[in-house]
């Protein structure tokens, strides 16, 4: 599925929505395609345990993260501004925000694109550091990430791993 050179988040999120425990073991309730009023449809908002929410932006698994240049794609950048779009919209109208989720009322954001085998390792340290500036209101993850995150819960779960 990611190998795919077309556009494919629409197939990737069919996948994901099969198979939700790929976002993580601390979300009870992985919602697909949660509506923030009229204005805004999240590919999905995730459920935490303790009631709180996040929200996660899907982009294809083929497009790239950064240009030749080094400078973020605008893809990327695209996915970014969705993200805190939903977030100021959430924060502006929290208490009709919660009435559909009770814990979204200060949500961090996930944009999930590209692949990892596509960024130098340059372009890692500047995902990396983009990551820290966002300081954990919106995280950048390439599909590896979520595959690691599957692999690792399932050696755990097998006891192969602590």
């Amino acid at each position: 599925l990611l190998e795919s050179e077309k556009r494919n988040e629409n197939s990737i999120q069919e996948h994901l929505s099969r198979n939700p425990i790929l976002f993580g073991f601390e979300y009870k309730r992985v919602i697909p395609k949660h509506r923030l009023g009229g204005e805004y449809e999240t590919d999905y908002a995730l459920e935490k345990y303790d009631g709180s929410c996040d929200v996660v932006e899907l982009e294809s698994s083929n497009l790239k993260l950064y240009t030749k240049a080094g400078n973020p794609t605008s893809h990327l950048v695209h996915a970014e501004q969705q993200i805190l779009d939903w977030l100021d919209w959430i924060d502006k109208n929290n208490p009709y925000a919660r009435t559909s989720l009770n814990g979204l009322y200060s949500p961090s954001g996930f944009v999930v694109i590209g692949r990892r085998d596509s960024l130098s390792e340059l372009d890692k340290e500047r995902l990396r550091r983009r990551n820290i500036f966002f300081s954990g209101k919106i995280k950048v993850l390439t599909y590896e990430d979520l595959l690691e995150r599957g692999s690792d819960m399932l050696l755990r779960l097998k006891g192969d791993r602590t």
